[in-house]
């Protein structure tokens, strides 16, 4: 068994019990989408696919828009009726704003994306509104599959913000296969997504902010979880023996299973300790682009994936997400 995330109002994740079986027996239900009428520039020409897609030409790689028309992608993030919350308010002004001066979604979306096309955007960003699509302007979704399975079995947990999903967990690839089957295969016909973000501002330093953050959290957990299993077996594999990590480590231990009932991470003594701290933090990355976007590309192979969005910057693995 396994616990699914289902994403609620307010981005608020509601634990939902299921049987692995029960995953591969739910079908995307077919939908019928408006056909296709976004602005793009007509004098640069491709063949057309129906989709948005990449293409190269003469050296340069253009989006080209469903039509086959070479795309420039300008987008703003947030058109939504509902964000953004404030806490000290315990509500969304902007969102208690529209109500007051729209009435309902249906009102405000029509305003917002008038505006948007009048200012020569083409594109709704990350987390637009639903009442804003399919009104001339291409969208992008959400994934959202590391900071759903953070929130059920994490690396780094979630306390005020993403976290990071543990994606050594034997349940990792069946709940990426199973939110791609909810939330992408409905998704797989429609010529005016533009792509999916795999996740949010995932907490890739971990809590000290750190290009190695993730090694650190991954200590933190106990002996026989699978992230410090994971950490403790990539040590065992770099230096072969317990005397030769302690070689490049402090403090010293006894034994590899002394090393995972560590609840503190071994700081380094050498620089290639310190690159081993990077390497293990690639090694998640592998781990998590790999598995994400396969289950994405199973179930809708016809967009985009337009990677993660990091917040400011994110530690070495810009080549690890661009394999993907």
């Amino acid at each position: 068994r396994v616990f699914c995330l289902s994403r609620g109002l307010g981005d608020v994740y509601k634990r939902q019990d299921f049987t692995l079986q029960a995953f591969s027996e739910v079908a995307p239900v077919p939908t019928k989408y408006p056909e296709y009428f976004g602005t793009a520039d007509g004098e640069i020409r491709f063949e057309a696919s129906g989709f948005f897609r990449v293409a190269r030409r003469e050296g340069v790689d253009w989006i080209v828009d469903p039509l086959g028309r070479a795309f420039l992608a300008l987008g703003t993030d947030h058109c939504n009726y509902n964000v953004h919350w404030c806490e000290k308010l315990g509500y969304a002004p902007y969102h208690k704003n529209n109500v007051e001066k729209y009435g309902s979604e249906e009102g405000w979306a029509a305003q917002a994306t008038e505006r948007l096309r009048a200012w020569n955007f083409n594109t709704l960003g990350a987390n637009n509104s639903p009442g804003t699509r399919y009104q001339g302007l291409a969208h992008t979704l959400f994934a959202a599959m590391g900071s759903a399975f953070a929130a059920q079995e994490d690396i780094c947990p979630q306390v005020h913000w993403t976290g990071f999903p543990n994606v050594f967990s034997a349940a990792w690839e069946q709940f990426c296969d199973y939110r791609a089957e909810q939330d992408c295969a409905p998704n797989r016909d429609d010529p005016w997504l533009l792509g999916y973000f795999i996740d949010n501002e995932l907490e890739w330093y971990g809590k000290i902010g750190r290009e190695w953050g993730l090694f650190v959290e991954a200590f933190k957990k106990p002996a026989g979880h699978t992230a410090k299993a994971a950490v403790v077996d990539f040590l065992r594999e770099r230096y072969g023996s317990i005397e030769e990590f302690n070689r490049h480590w402090r403090p010293a231990a006894g034994s590899w299973e002394a090393l995972a009932a560590l609840t503190e991470a071994p700081e380094p003594t050498d620089e290639g300790a310190e690159e081993a701290r990077i390497d293990f933090v690639r090694l998640c990355a592998e781990r998590y682009f790999a598995v994400t976007t396969a289950a994405i590309r199973k179930h809708d192979p016809n967009h985009m994936i337009l990677g993660n969005r990091f917040a400011g910057d994110a530690p070495p693995i810009w080549d690890i997400a661009g394999k993907y």
